[in-house]
């Protein structure tokens, strides 16, 4: 903690961190090539789910990291013989989810409207 700062990342014994601020990472296009568009489609083989943790009892929610290392290897990180995903870097898939749901949408209502 910066004392002469309001801002504040606390981590508890249960391992969760809070940040008083924004968890930002680089994103600059200066630092980045063979940009390519995410297939938005991807996101309808990855399943969203509710659990229980084995080693804490504490109710989460998320995605279970073995199902999206099939469909987006490059979310997944291991540590410790443990995956994690990066679920920040889950929003370039669901942006271009949304675009192919909103361009089948107005393809839709120029069919009704014929």
């Amino acid at each position: 903690r910066d004392e002469n700062s309001s801002h504040q990342m606390t981590l508890d014994n249960t391992g969760t961190g809070t940040f008083t601020g924004d968890v930002v990472a680089y994103s600059d296009a200066r630092l980045k090539e063979d940009v390519k568009t995410l297939d938005g489609s991807k996101v309808y083989d990855m399943r969203g789910v509710s659990f229980k943790r084995i080693d804490t009892g504490k109710e989460g929610s998320g995605v279970i990291a073995q199902e999206i290392q099939k469909v987006a290897p490059e979310l997944i990180t291991e540590t410790d013989n443990h995956l994690g995903v990066a679920y920040g870097n889950i929003t370039g898939y669901l942006i271009e989810a949304i675009k192919d749901l909103k361009q089948e949408v107005e393809e839709l209502k120029k069919q009704i409207n014929k």
